[in-house]
């Protein structure tokens, strides 16, 4: 979903200002997820235990994959199909490299943001469920701004949005670790690190190459 998913909404929307827009809707249904998975799941695996969960997520991804047997091909582009041919990343210039070490980085830290932070607070004396929604914030406040931010989202600013919310990430990381503040806090400046982020990162590669 990482690769082809944004390749696809590329072609679709190719040369069409709504790309942004539309990468930041894209965006939106795995933070949805990511929220759901931390609201339910942690209330199921607190009440029902880890089995419970897992036939869940079992269940939800077989869905997704029969609906992806219903998915329409994307319009025919003789350029990208010449693209996909020549597959040289040795070739693909600096630029191509950066993005992807700043791509990966941005991942690698949110996702250990959100699988160890509700560890964190349940040895700070919450409940895995209550660590699970506090987590959670970020969801509702990445969702609420994803739409008017990746609306303004162009070629010429997209690396400031990724350059914004970087530093957005280390500060929520901070605002965890002193624990002066509630943890509610650091979540949702969380969330608005990942509402600039995660649209330019997808709509940057086509874009650019």
């Amino acid at each position: 979903h990482v690769v082809a998913a944004p390749k696809l909404l590329s072609i679709w929307f190719q040369g069409r200002r709504e790309l942004g827009l539309i990468m930041g809707f894209f965006s939106m249904s795995m933070t949805v997820g990511v929220y759901a998975s931390l609201f339910f799941l942690g209330r199921i695996g607190e009440h029902s235990g880890s089995r419970a969960a897992m036939l869940l997520l079992v269940a939800l991804t077989s869905c997704g994959f029969l609906m992806m047997l219903f998915l329409p091909s994307p319009p025919f582009s003789p350029s990208a199909e010449r693209a996909a041919v020549c597959f040289r990343p040795l070739h693909l210039g600096l630029a191509a490299w950066i993005f992807a070490v700043a791509y990966g980085g941005y991942n690698v830290a949110t996702e250990a943001y959100l699988t160890f932070t509700p560890d964190y607070l349940v040895r700070c004396g919450y409940g895995l469920a209550a660590a699970s929604a506090v987590v959670g914030i970020y969801a509702w406040v990445a969702l609420g701004l994803k739409p008017f931010l990746s609306a303004f989202l162009r070629k010429n600013n997209a690396v400031f949005y990724i350059l914004v919310a970087s530093l957005l990430f280390v500060l929520s990381v901070i605002l965890l670790l002193t624990r002066t503040l509630p943890p509610a806090l650091s979540a949702g400046v969380l969330g608005v690190s990942m509402a600039l982020a995660m649209p330019a990162f997808y709509t940057l590669p086509p874009l650019m190459f």
